[in-house]
């Protein structure tokens, strides 16, 4: 029978583990926040902040080109270059920003509910541009950070 040295050992933490599943498959980060429009105005607001991202979106997010925005209520997907084609799938308000960044997006939608606005904010590094993880890490909680700020510049919600 095999014996190892008490300082070995042979099970990863699930830290360890998901850090050696982000050296392999690439590092993701994701954040979301909400933007409250109180008031008896608030969900006309809303509708008129869904409005501008579908009429208007921006054209960055974090310092990263948008390729493509998907707008899931009018059910189709527009380039960078405004080459518009069909959206297969479920309709629902919502709109999606995909980065120039390949597994960097943004998604929009309003509550069902209440006035406020959902905003869920994914990041990726892909596993051939990973030096120090921690850095990386770092590296995409400030992307995160960064699309939060201009999301909320760009809907004008401070």
């Amino acid at each position: 029978m095999l014996s190892l040295p008490a300082s070995v050992r042979v099970y990863l933490s699930i830290h360890e583990k998901l850090d050696a599943l982000f050296r392999r498959y690439g590092c993701h980060a994701e954040k979301t926040f909400s933007v409250v429009m109180p008031g008896s105005e608030g969900m006309d607001r809303m509708q008129a902040v869904m409005a501008q991202f579908r009429s208007r979106p921006p054209k960055e997010l974090a310092a990263m080109k948008i390729a493509r925005v998907r707008d899931y209520l009018q059910n189709h997907s527009t380039d960078a270059a405004g080459n518009t084609e069909p959206l297969p799938g479920p309709t629902g308000d919502l709109v999606m920003f995909d980065l120039a960044a390949a597994g960097n997006y943004v998604a929009v939608r309003p509550s069902g509910t209440e006035p406020l606005a959902k905003f869920y904010m994914f990041a990726y590094q892909s596993p051939d541009t990973i030096g120090d993880l921690e850095a990386t890490k770092a590296d995409l909680a400030a992307r995160l950070a960064a699309m939060q700020r201009d999301l909320k510049a760009f809907a004008g919600v401070g």
